[in-house]
């Protein structure tokens, strides 16, 4: 979240601006493709933007949104309005002395697990709520990696995967014909091939993700995305 959206939220909230309008009005700017594209491109003239701002069923009635969204167009920031709605709504939940955290999955945990989780970020966050927003990510593999206010808890299968990688790195280095002359493969899992155009960083994270798969029974394929390199047959 940007410093900017931050302040703009600041600066509604003191307005009087209610978090419920500024969703709703935000819903219809958003909501609209051929809006939105017209609103946010820099292409539209000021005037134009404007025009189409004033002429918006149900934004009469709120004229300090209507100068605010004004402002935006003008000074070219209207995209940032997706995140100032996210601080305006984060500065509303703080207030009430509760927490944000983004959390991404593989699969959606139990009730027990999100309460447990959430009852430790709110003791070391000093929150007495958490609200939490899930996220399925089957690059995760498994486990879990949450975000809160600017903190990122990585317990995930791929954040330790990479770890791996980046630790054995430093002891070991390895070339794309070392890597391809390894013959050392868990059964039914396909060799790796790699190309020499990748860097020795890559090489090693793509080999550790796709080769200690098994351990978890994963497919091979899962595990090296993870890295976001992939291995050729």
């Amino acid at each position: 979240m940007s410093t900017v959206a931050a302040r703009y939220a600041a600066a509604l909230r003191e307005s009087g601006c209610t978090l419920e309008e500024l969703r709703r009005t935000a819903d219809y700017l958003t909501g609209c493709a051929p809006l939105w594209e017209a609103l946010c491109s820099p292409a539209v003239e000021v005037r134009e933007k404007h025009a189409v701002l004033d002429r918006l069923p149900d934004f009469t009635e709120h004229d300090k949104l209507q100068h605010f969204y004004k402002m935006l167009a003008e000074k070219g920031r209207m995209q940032l309005l997706p995140e100032i709605v996210k601080a305006y709504r984060l500065l509303e939940l703080h207030a009430n002395k509760e927490g944000l955290c983004t959390l991404r999955c593989a699969r959606e945990l139990d009730d027990a697990q999100l309460s447990e989780l959430a009852r430790l970020l709110c003791r070391r966050h000093g929150y007495q709520a958490m609200t939490m927003e899930i996220i399925i990510d089957p690059a995760v593999l498994g486990g879990f990696v949450a975000e809160l206010d600017g903190v990122t808890y990585d317990k995930s299968v791929g954040g330790q995967l990479h770890a791996l990688a980046q630790s054995l790195m430093k002891l070991y280095p390895f070339s794309a014909r070392r890597l391809n002359n390894m013959i050392t493969v868990p059964a039914g899992m396909k060799p790796a091939r790699f190309s020499k155009s990748a860097t020795e960083s890559q090489l090693f994270t793509v080999w550790v993700a796709q080769y200690t798969a098994s351990w978890w029974n994963l497919k091979p394929g899962c595990a090296a995305s993870c890295s976001g390199w992939s291995a050729t047959a």
